[in-house]
């Protein structure tokens, strides 16, 4: 820019006693040849200029879906109009959920419906509270629960801290105590249990509990590329949840998605960054928009990444591995590289995920 205010200012320099000879006449000519073109090129590359400035502000809600993430976190629509990328930020990642309506757009077809019938065969079966409670967790429906044969129940059940052996009588029940301070959820919508504990920091409101679930559903459809939700687990293991496979002293860091064929399905990236680990099982791919770190496990016939290699909404990341027969994905604050937090702790490292789940898809 100063160079081109430099040459314009030079080439208004102009000799006017020059005027009166051709060859000043000529020199005149060039100098305002000149002019004119410093002055078109300054208003061509205004417009470049200003849209590097204001890349990172420009864009950032691009279409209704994201929009309606924003007005469940209880945006205006002058706040959303007028949207910077500070504060996009800082929504997501510390704001809470007021409005969830504004997600859920259908009715939850895999609402808790145990029946009176399918209760008492599944306590028949010699199972405690904590034993169905476990299978849950895992994914299984309570009609799954009734078809599994005693082999099969033990078989599920041997890594957890609660064997099942035929000795155990319907009426005999074992429970550990919740940390302190974890809070209880009477019921998660679509089939996620009853009774489940939740850590300190997970707000665990009816708003916000509604909000995980449609969240992690609409995740679920995206990548598994399928819109049938009987083929879909995506609120039996939800973040922060207390127990993972019935395992006392563990919560779990993100969330589990489950394609319920279990037949080595695509899974689809439902964001976009660069990678920063990635080793065929787990994947860590870094958003410089959001500033976060989303980790995907469980993975099998992974495509051969590099660090630092962009990926778009949509890559195929691999595919849900049949013995792990789900795909745990969580969300790390900042650039994270090659961090992953287990989860075998009652220390909760990750951010909630759900919003970042689904906001470029």
């Amino acid at each position: 820019m100063l160079i081109k205010c430099v040459i314009l200012q030079g080439a208004l320099s102009l000799d006017f006693c020059a005027l009166s000879t051709a060859k000043g006449m000529e020199l005149i000519m060039k100098k305002i040849f000149i002019v004119i073109i410093s002055i078109m090129m300054l208003f061509t590359t205004v417009p470049a200029f200003a849209q590097t400035q204001t890349d990172e502000n420009t864009g950032i809600v691009q279409n209704d879906h994201q929009k309606n993430i924003m007005r469940a976190y209880g945006l205006t629509e002058d706040e959303i109009n007028n949207l910077t990328l500070e504060k996009l930020r800082d929504v997501m990642n510390n704001g809470k959920i007021k409005y969830p309506s504004y997600l859920v757009k259908e009715t939850p077809s895999h609402k808790n419906n145990l029946t009176k019938d399918l209760e008492r065969k599944i306590k028949a079966k010699g199972l405690t509270d904590q034993q169905i409670d476990a299978l849950g967790d895992m994914g299984f429906m309570p009609e799954e629960i009734v078809s599994l044969d005693t082999e099969n129940i033990k078989d599920k059940l041997k890594d957890t801290e609660i064997p099942f052996t035929t000795s155990v009588l319907p009426s005999v029940t074992t429970s550990a105590t919740p940390p302190s301070g974890y809070h209880c959820v009477n019921q998660v919508p679509d089939n996620g249990g009853t009774d489940e504990w939740f850590h300190p920091n997970v707000d665990v409101s009816t708003a916000a509990v509604d909000f995980y679930v449609e969240a992690s559903k609409y995740a679920a459809k995206y990548i598994f590329n399928d819109t049938s939700l009987s083929n879909l687990r995506y609120s039996y293991y939800l973040w922060g949840e207390w127990g993972e496979d019935a395992n006392t002293t563990w919560c779990h860091e993100g969330v589990d998605l489950q394609y319920v064929p279990n037949n080595n399905r695509a899974v689809r990236l439902n964001m976009k960054g660069n990678v920063t680990y990635s080793d065929g099982y787990y994947l860590n791919v870094y958003d410089p928009i959001l500033k976060v770190t989303y980790n995907y496990q469980h993975l099998t016939n992974m495509p051969t990444f590099t660090v630092g290699q962009y990926l778009t909404v949509g890559t195929i990341i691999g595919y849900q591995n049949p013995g792990d027969a789900h795909v745990h994905t969580q969300v790390e604050s900042g650039n994270c590289g090659t961090t992953i937090y287990s989860g075998r702790d009652l220390n909760l490292q990750c951010i909630e995920p759900y919003a970042k789940m689904i906001y470029w898809i």
